[in-house]
């Protein structure tokens, strides 16, 4: 699944190129990280997910004129509107079962 932490290149004429780019970095380091008992919480920051930061930056990234974001159901992770679809039922990533 195509995610915002993976967006390589901006998007085409960004409103506010500089905050698109940082708004990036802070979503490439504010990933959500499982836990086997309790809540999901954030890898860096350590709090519950999606935690201000990483709301922030996906809100900074859309104000900049990147594409809409969500919290993706398949992994808690951000997505775009333009994400590939995420996987069946009962399948993982790799779509094994």
């Amino acid at each position: 699944m195509a995610t915002a932490l993976a967006a390589a290149e901006p998007p085409r004429d960004p409103a506010d190129l500089l905050l698109w780019r940082s708004a990036q970095r802070v979503l490439e380091r504010h990933r959500v990280r499982a836990s086997p008992i309790g809540p999901a919480r954030c890898g860096f920051c350590a709090e519950a997910w999606p935690c201000p930061s990483a709301v922030e930056a996906a809100r900074a990234s859309v104000l900049a004129g990147g594409p809409p974001l969500y919290l993706s159901p398949y992994g808690g992770e951000w997505a775009s509107a333009g994400a590939a679809d995420p996987p069946e039922r009962g399948r993982g990533r790799d779509g094994r079962p």
